[in-house]
């Protein structure tokens, strides 16, 4: 039956959340739980400076974070569960769950907009407030155990027909969501960056902050769609089911949400995209580069010895490497652009103009539009796939290479 199967199906992103748990605990235990220096001064506003060690005490701040977004997942999971019981059997008991699955949410947000410091204590910088946090993680737990249970048992529905209920609406409404909030925060940036006088010299310009969380919704969405297109593909039988591909006979229709039809198409995109500019600018400022680099050599080492020439080199060649980050503005400018594009596009589903109509009209065509469209789906599917075993293996490298170590916590302190 549909709901012991959802039931047990839900098993698998429970357990992603709790093994994210874990490695979130892991990481605070290992590099998180560093003290505030003695005597710091915590009423002139010295923890604002990076270099001091009190700036980083954010133990307390990102454990407050993880609860937070472990609460929202599992409400979101209780949600879609719920929803779609409710719309294939709708009893009184789904609806109390459904609307008690949405306060939870509901809190979680509330709570996520709160400040996690108060400012009693220093500028910005006090106390964190952790109230509410450990009633919010029991609420979501339980609500979790309602969800699940009220779903494993079986109350013969009739047989389920097209996709999840709610489940395509769902995306659409989550995308349009991170793309309001990402051109809200754009404005925001940029016209908080005309008001300073130090944005130019600022890392990326001043643009790191929607650089980055536009590089976060792009990387949730993108690997959400592969991971679900994957799914699909070995549930019917290593057919990715779309328009251009009739279901098997006799099987069910797999048809995932569109909008991750155009997240793969997106995510493809972006990468040739970057990629290309990318390369571009490292070879374009090759040579500024090198010339950047023995003028800071020259000054600092103006007459070394003939057996330091070699060492000398090495300086140069490291100093030049070390620039090229320097040179990739234009690359994240880019990204930010074509992630705001992809997300702003999808977004207009809700409205009935989006990539949904677009697709319909594409299936009904047929020809070679659709078959080239179902083409590109796929090769995105993989390029993002290619990306996340990437990021994987740079996480592995990680561990075994310090260098590499270095610099990924280097890009994730600026980044953070």
């Amino acid at each position: 039956p549909l709901g012991p199967r959802l039931a047990v199906l839900a098993l698998v992103p429970i357990g992603a959340l709790r093994l994210l748990w874990w490695l979130g605990e892991r990481s605070a235990r290992a590099f998180e739980a560093f003290p505030a220096a003695r005597g710091q001064d915590r009423t002139s506003g010295g923890e604002d400076r990076i270099d001091r060690h009190g700036f980083w005490n954010d133990a307390l701040v990102v454990q407050r974070l993880r609860a937070i977004h472990l609460a929202v997942g599992l409400g979101t999971l209780a949600t879609i569960l719920l929803g779609a019981q409710i719309h294939i059997y709708p009893t009184p008991v789904g609806y109390v769950f459904f609307v008690l699955a949405w306060i939870v949410l509901a809190a979680g947000v509330v709570l996520l907009c709160l400040p996690a410091r108060t400012a009693a204590d220093g500028p910005g910088r006090g106390p964190v407030d952790l109230r509410g946090i450990r009633a919010l993680r029991l609420a979501s737990y339980g609500m979790t155990v309602l969800a699940f249970g009220y779903t494993a048992v079986p109350l013969e529905p009739e047989p389920p027909s097209g996709q999840l209920p709610g489940y395509e609406g769902a995306v659409a409404g989550l995308v349009a969501a991170q793309a309001a909030l990402l051109v809200a925060l754009v404005v925001a940036t940029v016209h908080q960056r005309r008001r300073s006088q130090n944005a130019g010299s600022s890392w990326l310009g001043g643009l790191a902050t929607p650089v980055l969380a536009s590089a976060a919704v792009a990387a949730g969405y993108g690997f959400a769609a592969a991971l679900v297109y994957r799914v699909a593909d070995l549930l019917d039988r290593g057919r990715i089911p779309n328009p251009a591909r009739p279901n098997v006979p006799g099987a069910p229709p797999l048809e995932p949400p569109v909008s991750y039809r155009w997240a793969a198409l997106a995510g493809l995109v972006a990468v040739m995209v970057v990629a290309a500019v990318t390369m571009w600018r490292v070879l374009t400022t090759r040579r500024r580069r090198r010339r950047m680099a023995e003028g800071i050599v020259r000054r600092d080492f103006p007459d070394p010895p003939s057996e330091a020439l070699p060492r000398r080199t090495t300086v140069r060649e490291i100093i030049s490497r070390a620039a090229v980050a320097e040179q990739l503005a234009p690359v994240f400018v880019v990204f930010l652009v074509l992630s705001l594009l992809g997300v702003v596009i999808v977004a207009l589903d809700l409205i009935g103009v989006g990539p949904s109509k677009l697709s319909a009209q594409l299936s009904r065509t047929g020809g070679m539009a659709n078959t080239d469209l179902a083409i590109a789906t796929d090769v995105g599917i993989y390029v993002i796939g290619l990306v996340a075993l990437g990021i994987v293996v740079l996480g592995l490298l990680s561990y075994r290479s310090e260098g590499t170590r270095r610099t990924v916590a280097v890009i994730w302190d600026l980044g953070t």
